[in-house]
């Protein structure tokens, strides 16, 4: 079992990371004076939730933007060109700007394009658990850190949620967000639900420590499931 330090060192890092740049933070050596104080102490309640939505937006974006690129730039044998317009049209329409939206229709694009995953993410929509997990299993690769590998893995633990296997799914949710933490949607899900997983089962000081997680990592982004 990874515990809550790697996985808030890994997450902290790679938010850190992808955050700063986006959001307008003065680069070394700029002339501060001149730009706007997004986070400074000048700024209202008011201005930070506008600030931390914007910046919520943008880092949604930049993900279904890597998607596009990785479908795009893809050349396995098994991806069809032929639906690539329809993919890229799902990734771009209307976008909720949440995390389960975004995993929800990154899932949907990739299923379009991919064969063997549009099988299992057609098995898990019909509700066959237990069929979806064999289908997904000998598409598993450990080294791969693709979003395509983030919504397998995402796929497979719930579809070992869906068969009541919960210890299994929380190894599966947990590998993924130690694996790829920078695959915000699908970890942040993957956090939540190994969180409430552990709820049901009544391992409540478990659920306790990866809410915190959660919290720590996503909440300032994410205010409303955070209070919740």
């Amino acid at each position: 079992m990874i515990t809550r330090k790697v996985i808030f060192t890994m997450l902290a890092m790679v938010i850190a990371a992808g955050s700063a740049g986006a959001q307008g933070i003065p680069a070394p050596g700029e002339n501060e004076a001149v730009r706007p104080d997004p986070i400074g102490l000048t700024t209202t309640p008011e201005q930070m939730d506008k600030f931390l939505k914007e910046a919520r937006i943008r880092r949604l974006a930049m993900e279904r933007e890597h998607v596009a690129a990785e479908i795009k730039g893809d050349v396995k044998l098994n991806f069809n060109p032929d639906r690539m317009a329809a993919a890229l049209k799902v990734l771009s329409d209307n976008p909720k700007n949440t995390w389960a939206d975004n995993a929800e229709r990154i899932s949907r694009a990739f299923a379009l394009v991919d064969t063997r995953f549009g099988k299992v993410r057609a098995l898990l929509i019909k509700g066959d658990h237990k069929g979806a997990i064999a289908a997904v299993k000998p598409l598993i690769s450990e080294r791969d850190t693709t979003y395509l590998e983030a919504a397998k893995q995402f796929c497979h633990a719930e579809a070992l949620a869906g068969r009541a296997l919960s210890e299994d799914a929380i190894d599966a949710y947990l590998d993924l967000v130690k694996a790829m933490p920078d695959r915000f949607s699908f970890s942040s899900l993957s956090l939540l639900r190994a969180g409430r997983t552990y709820e049901k089962l009544n391992r409540l000081y478990n659920a306790m420590t990866l809410y915190r997680l959660w919290v720590d990592s996503f909440g300032l982004l994410d205010p409303e499931t955070s209070d919740r």
